[in-house]
């Protein structure tokens, strides 16, 4: 976002220690929108001080938290996608997460198993043809439930890593 006087001034506002100034400048930062991140980060990098970029941090937080709650909202009326709903868990801990790795991955997984498939296989076998591409030849494993590490709950780190917890494979099987 382009740097102008009312920006400026609020920037310099932001390490004011009274708790209402504070707030009434913060919310005026997030109803500029994710276009302000990069003047946050400008100012993070260049502030000294470690409570002032702790507030900055919660800006920046606060706006992507926004940003996604709104995305939730617009998936949740639409259609549901599975894959939509999980790459929106994982932009949660990496805002900057780029969608198209993700189903391009996906993309390459259903392209593979669908060249395995035919008409003439019976279920177990199909089942049995899905499980040797995914588990074999991708080598995805699966990991216990680690509650304390949310990795193993985000798509984009089980496609990553080819490690996921239960609820993460299970959702990538069924997406495929």
């Amino acid at each position: 976002m382009k740097e102008n006087k009312e920006i400026s001034a609020l920037l310099q506002l932001i390490d004011d220690p009274d708790e209402d100034v504070y707030n009434t400048v913060s919310d005026k930062i997030i109803s500029f929108g994710k276009d302000i991140i990069p003047n946050l980060e400008n100012l993070w990098e260049t502030v000294v001080n470690e409570d002032t970029q702790e507030r900055i941090e919660l800006l920046i937080h606060r706006l992507h938290l926004r940003d996604l709650t709104a995305e939730f909202e617009v998936w949740k009326n639409g259609t549901a996608n599975l894959l939509e709903g999980a790459i929106l868990v994982s932009k949660y801990h990496y805002p900057d997460m780029q969608p198209a790795v993700i189903l391009q991955e996906i993309e390459k997984l259903r392209r593979n198993m669908w060249l395995e498939l035919n008409n003439y296989l019976t279920p177990i076998e199909k089942v049995n043809v899905l499980n040797s591409i995914f588990y074999n030849y991708y080598k995805q494993k699966g990991v216990e439930f680690a509650y304390n590490n949310p990795d193993d709950y985000l798509i984009n780190k089980a496609l990553e890593s080819k490690k996921g917890n239960a609820v993460n494979n299970g959702i990538i099987y069924l997406v495929l």
